[in-house]
Parts: structure tokens; sequence; C-alpha cells
């Protein structure tokens, strides 16, 4: 199922961002949306260099996931679930309720030195993992040790047990022209 113009108020309802609506409409295929569309696991971390097609390419494998269905999906970039998702109870629970979320841009974050944010991303994925929901986890980190040492072995562990870390390449499809 593709994503149309029509579709583009909807994805922005449920918080995917309008330039990515709008993009994944006109999209030309890339390494990241066939590395998103083969993956089945429950977890899946999607790392790559900036501009390499990962949030459509998310945006793409939330809608496919969730058979065009927005009530199903939820997306959050990673700075936004550091700043609230711990104080609003209803809204945590939406995030780990959700049939499919996307988690964007992880590494963008700040760590907190007390691990607030640690913590709140570990307890929705260990939630979410435990209810067997589809979670697409976009980041630039390429590297699963660097990845495991920044996030824990529990989340580490959680993709060995059903999920990926896919590295994706290509070029930046933000640049017009080479510089």
């Amino acid at each position: 199922m593709s994503i149309t113009a029509d579709s583009i108020p909807a994805l922005v309802r449920r918080g995917v961002p309008e330039r990515t609506a709008r993009a994944s409409v006109k999209t030309v295929v890339t390494e990241a949306q066939v590395q998103a569309s083969e993956r089945t696991e429950d977890l899946t971390v999607m790392g790559g260099e900036p501009g390499v097609g990962k949030s459509v390419a998310a945006c793409l494998w939330l809608w496919s996931r969730c058979n065009g269905k927005p009530e199903c999906m939820k997306w959050i970039q990673s700075g936004d679930l550091a700043r609230g998702y711990a104080y609003d109870r209803d809204a945590f629970e939406g995030l780990v309720g959700a049939y499919a979320l996307v988690i964007d841009d992880l590494g963008l974050e700040h760590l907190d030195d007390k691990g607030r944010f640690l913590e709140l991303f570990e307890e929705v994925v260990s939630k979410r993992f435990a209810k067997m929901r589809k979670t697409l986890i976009t980041t630039n980190i390429t590297d699963p040790v660097l990845f495991a040492s920044r996030y824990g072995a529990r989340i580490s562990s959680r993709i060995h047990e059903d999920g990926a870390f896919v590295v994706c390449g290509g070029r930046d499809m933000r640049r017009k022209t080479n510089p």
C-alpha cells in the first residue's frame, strides 16, 4: 500500500514530520527502503549516515505495517521522547500500545547524568517487546557495538532475540549536487 498526498495529514497527526511524509509520496527507492520493507522482526534498528533515506523508509514501513490505518501507528523523535513522556502516563501508554512505532533519530537526544532518558527508552522498548509490537528505530549510529554501549545490554539483547540491526548505505539524498 503506497502513500498518497491524501495520506499526509493522517501521517502528520500520528507524529510523522510533514517534510518526511511529503518525501514519502515522491520518493525513489533507496537501500534504506529495501532494508525496511524486508524487516519482519518486532524490533529493528536502522543505522546509516545522515540523508540516506532512513526516515522516509521508516515512514513507508509504518504505513505498510498498519495497512494504511493511521490509528494503529505512532511516530516520535527521540528528543521528544526525552522531553516529556516520563511524566505523561497516557502519552507513554499510547507509545507502548501502538501497533507500530517509529522512534526517529535516536542518538540526538541528551543523555542526562541521572539516566532518565535511558530508563524511559528501555521501558518503552521492553514493554513494546513484551506485547510483540512492531518498533523501528532510526539512528546515525552504524556500529552495533557502539549502539549497545550507549543504550545498554537489555536493548541489545532484545535486538538479538527478535530484532535486527541493519546498516543502510547510499548517497545523501538531501544534497542536490556534490560539494
